[in-house]
């Protein structure tokens, strides 16, 4: 999730910052790790490739 400046303070607690992020693409890439799913709306620009990865795109409306 990425933050905006509209966003209530309670938020920030579960959006997390920079260090956060790095953490869980790191996860996502470790194969051993429980992290198997991501919900993605917009874009992860991870700046890696995660062999174990599928993909399933869908429009919502």
């Amino acid at each position: 999730m990425t933050e905006n400046n509209k966003d209530p303070e309670e938020w920030r607690s579960v959006i997390g910052n920079k260090h956060h992020k790095d953490e869980l693409a790191k996860k996502f890439k470790d194969n051993d790790s429980p992290l198997k799913i991501a919900i993605v709306v917009d874009m992860w620009l991870t700046g890696f490739d995660v062999p174990s990865m599928a993909t399933m795109y869908g429009e919502w409306t």
